[in-house]
């Protein structure tokens, strides 16, 4: 099966060939509508996976012109939009799409669309091959009404098949036990089906978590080592995602560490050791303005050697929610994932049924593949960055007369912030300091103003 990828990223591009040719697809992509129609003339693919909003030809002028032309009007759409489920649906009616996916997607997700979808279309020509539009599909797959799709049944079916697997491992370790207080002669597999029956799946996945929580310690078993110069951390994180492992994969760079929390393939928490500032948490309440800068100095000298959790005092404190807690622990967590996704080099073990007090609080319980998507976005802009910004003790200097031509109304608020912190005589590792936004941030901000003249290196 051939798919065509049409969208305008480089990097959503380059994530779903990856996913696409890992699962045995051919895959070809086109940056834009009009790149698309030109391939499509010269080969005409089994599926095509189009975004709503491209510059030249956007997606659904894309799509009616090839529904213009004899051998491509039958070719099945797929619609990618970043604008919500709604506008998915707008666009299944007006393309005559066979299914929507909302940005940003997982790789079950784009998986589960892109094989429902071929299906949908085979069927649809073998239906009538004379039809002059797709059939529309009566809603999005991932929440279409009706009967299960294939994939939502085998699903289940493993579900089930684990939870046969944890009552049997039960009747096993307890069959003995029940047997010699009962007097009973019953067997095994009648005890297994017996408590298959009382406990529903969700009781028994439940049951074995708190088995596993209850281990001596915080470290589990360690299943698997390596490093992410020979294998890539977003890798690493899918694997443990589809396999829903719980554990804790812990990746370290010189002094650095990242520690991330996973429970059944969700992310709990992700914890930072050896990284400054930058990822603690206080700068995110700042950034946040949750809590003001002096009193929160306040409150960190009055803590002194606590041990206590700072986001659970300033809950109790009354200075935050737990939603605002829960918010800044979210962004928390997934820039220190996107900072170890750029590591170039560095080792990482995981450790099966490991725990850490810290991610059972937080109990985040994020999709991980939504945050790799936004991380293989930012590693992309990451080596652009660097480009421009070699080194991160380098100094900047504003071009005055330069600045003057522009107004201070089309700037953002990071950019006014770092234009702010630029004395000649900061690094650039300073000004993440002084204006408590993220070295990503920063580095985006500066690469903007040095591309556009505004700002230069100091020699």
């Amino acid at each position: 099966m051939r798919i065509l990828v049409v969208d305008d990223s480089v990097t959503v591009r380059k994530v779903i060939r990856r996913t696409l040719e890992q699962a045995g697809y051919e895959v070809t992509d086109a940056e834009d509508g009009q790149d698309a129609f030109e391939q499509v003339q010269r080969s005409v693919p089994d599926l095509a996976l189009v975004d709503d909003v491209m510059p030249h030809m956007g997606g659904v002028e894309f799509v009616e012109a090839m529904r213009g032309v004899a051998n491509t009007r039958h070719v099945p759409v797929v619609m990618m939009s970043a604008r919500g489920e709604r506008v998915g649906e707008e666009l299944m009616r007006q393309t005559g799409a066979v299914d929507s996916i909302a940005k940003p997607f997982g790789p079950e997700a784009l998986l589960a669309v892109t094989a429902h979808a071929i299906d949908k279309g085979a069927r649809s020509a073998d239906h009538d091959d004379n039809r002059d539009t797709l059939e529309i599909a009566p809603g999005r797959f991932l929440a279409a009404d009706g009967p299960e799709e294939p994939t939502t049944l085998a699903a289940e079916a493993e579900r089930e098949a684990s939870a046969r697997t944890i009552a049997g491992k039960l009747t096993l370790a307890l069959g003995d036990v029940i047997r010699e207080v009962t007097g009973s002669t019953v067997d095994d597999s009648t005890i297994a089906a017996d408590v298959a029956a009382a406990l529903t799946p969700e009781r028994l996945f439940r049951l074995a978590e708190e088995v596993a929580a209850q281990l001596p310690g915080e470290h589990g078993e360690t299943s698997f080592r390596g490093r992410v110069d020979h294998i890539n951390l977003g890798e690493v994180l899918q694997m443990l995602q589809h396999q829903r492992q719980t554990g804790v994969l812990t990746i370290r760079r010189d002094q650095s560490a990242v520690i991330i929390c996973l429970r059944e393939g969700l992310l709990d928490l992700a914890m930072g050791r050896g990284s400054g500032g930058e990822f603690l948490l206080g700068r995110y309440v700042l950034s946040e303005r949750l809590v003001e800068s002096k009193e929160l100095e306040r409150l960190l000298q009055r803590r002194g050697g606590e041990r206590h959790l700072l986001g659970a005092q300033l809950v109790k404190l009354g200075y935050l929610t737990q939603e605002d807690l829960r918010g800044v622990l979210i962004r928390q967590s997934s820039e220190l994932i996107y900072e170890a996704m750029r590591w170039p080099d560095g080792a990482f073990g995981f450790e099966r049924l490991a725990t850490r007090p810290e991610a059972s609080a937080a109990h985040l319980g994020l999709p991980v593949a939504t945050i790799l998507m936004e991380g293989l976005r930012r590693v992309d802009e990451w080596h652009l960055i660097q480009e421009q910004l070699h080194s991160f003790d380098l100094v900047p200097v504003v071009r005055r007369d330069v600045l003057a031509t522009v107004s201070t109304d089309d700037l953002h608020s990071d950019e006014r912030a770092v234009l702010a912190a630029i004395d000649g005589e900061r690094t650039v590792r300073d000004i993440v300091k002084t204006t408590r936004l993220s070295s990503f941030d920063v580095g985006k901000v500066l690469f903007q103003l040095v591309t556009s003249g505004i700002v230069h290196e100091r020699h």
